[in-house]
């Protein structure tokens, strides 16, 4: 009895542990992503993350518009405006000067394009335009100009279809708009709309055709 009790406990022991070291399908993938984010999120915490170098970019750009166009100095006076921001600071204060650096050669390519310095002057800043529903959509600048208006949308990053889709769907509501129609007609339709994307760290600048 002992030798058939000893044989028993044995085979639960083996049940045990060979249940014990099953796991639910694809348990590793979970895992992986939790690690991943984890690696991501301590990552992000020390640095200065894409998401911040854009916030920073777009604050630069509205300090730009606050400032002299004219003056050389005007572009690495708004990022380091941007910069001293809760927002847009980068963690280690040592790497504060470097991105502003690069923030403002990205502002003075920006003012190098054509008529770009008169748009940032007199251009509306993230005005609100309700769609049909009464969504709220804000593109980056708005000028309603004696040729066209003109749809423009500030980036940082890699490039991506969204970004023109997005313009896109900002030209046509702004073609409804009372000042556009008001210029060129409520038919004007495509040829007086013009969209920009403007991706300030690549020195890019990409037209938008409307739809």
């Amino acid at each position: 009895m002992d030798a058939a009790g000893t044989a028993g406990t044995v085979g639960t022991v083996e049940t045990a542990v060979a249940v014990g070291t099953v796991e639910p399908p694809l348990s590793w993938v979970m895992r992986l992503k939790v690690y991943r984010n984890s690696v991501r999120d301590v990552r992000d915490s020390l640095g200065f993350t894409e998401k911040k170098r854009g916030l920073a970019a777009h604050a630069a750009v509205e300090a730009l518009r606050r400032l002299d166009l004219a003056d050389p100095a005007a572009p690495l006076t708004a990022a380091r405006e941007a910069l001293a921001g809760r927002d847009c600071a980068p963690p280690d204060p040592d790497q504060a000067e470097d991105a502003a650096q690069d923030i403002a050669g990205g502002l003075a390519w920006l003012l190098s394009l054509p008529d770009m310095a008169a748009h940032l002057a007199h251009g509306l800043s993230e005005r609100d335009i309700l769609d049909a529903g009464g969504g709220r959509h804000r593109p980056d600048l708005l000028v309603f100009g004696p040729e066209h208006t003109l749809v423009a949308d500030f980036k940082t990053g890699a490039p991506s279809p969204e970004h023109a889709t997005q313009v896109r769907r900002y030209l046509r509501l702004a073609g409804s708009l009372p000042e556009h129609t008001a210029r060129f007609g409520a038919a004007s339709g495509k040829t007086r709309l013009r969209g920009l994307l403007l991706y300030l760290d690549r020195r890019e600048a990409v037209q938008v055709e409307p739809e």
